[in-house]
Order: structure tokens, then sequence, then C-alpha cells
């Protein structure tokens, strides 16, 4: 069996393209390293692949921890703001109602008239005798 020149000459060039194809595929995955490991902290000398991909999976632990735990914060704080509206608008209401009360106090009968103590109580409690002011 004989292979001809240019069946050898395509089998080569497939090779080529593939070699080429991977090259390309190394460089490009050596960009995305060198972008992640920047992002992770641009100041620290590289280290290998692995040592970044080992530093991206901690940091990613760590972002998921704090997500949680702001979820509950979250959380708590919606329901603590819950909870002030509220006592907010229960005081409003009181609020509303105590200035209707004062209002209507402000608002006297026209026939009511303060009586006169007699002169011997000085306002002071009516079963008892009046004390005098220098004895107090």
């Amino acid at each position: 069996m004989q292979v001809s020149c240019s069946e050898d000459k395509g089998k080569g060039s497939k090779r080529i393209h593939k070699a080429e194809r991977e090259k390309l595929k190394r460089e490009h995955l050596n960009e995305l390293f060198l972008d992640l490991a920047n992002a992770i902290d641009p100041n620290q000398p590289n280290n290998g692949k692995a040592s970044i991909l080992c530093e991206a999976a901690r940091l990613l632990k760590d972002l998921f921890s704090q997500i949680e735990s702001l979820k509950k914060e979250n959380a708590f704080l919606l329901s603590e703001s819950h909870y002030v509206n509220v006592e907010k608008n229960e005081l409003k209401e009181e609020n509303s109602t105590l200035e209707t009360q004062i209002q209507e106090l402000n608002e006297s009968p026209p026939n009511f008239q303060q009586t006169q103590l007699p002169s011997h109580i000085h306002g002071d409690h009516p079963g008892f005798p009046a004390v005098e002011p220098a004895l107090q």
C-alpha cells in the first residue's frame, strides 16, 4: 500500500493546525490565570496555577460565608424595621388622640365657673386647718 505525497501533506498539515490550536488554547488559559491572579491579589507574586486556584476557592468560600451572614443580618434588620414602623404608627395614633383630648379640654364649657375656696382652707386639703406660712 502506497501513500501519496498529497495525503502525507494533509496529515502533516492537520497536525500543525492542531498544535497551533492547542498552543492558542494554552496561551488563552494562561492569560485567564493571570487575570484571576491579579483579581485575587495583584501584589502577590504568581506561585503557579494550583496556588491561584486554591486562593480563588478560599476567597469564594469566604465571600459565600459573608453573603449568608449579610442575608441573616438583613432579615433581622427588616424585622426590626417593621417593628419600628408599627410602633411609630401606634405612637402617631396615640399622639393624635392626645391632641384631640387636649383640644377638647381647652374648649371648656361656657357655664363652667371656678369656685373659690373658703379663706380658712388656703388651698390645702379641705379636712385640715390651714398652716401659717411662717410655720411651713
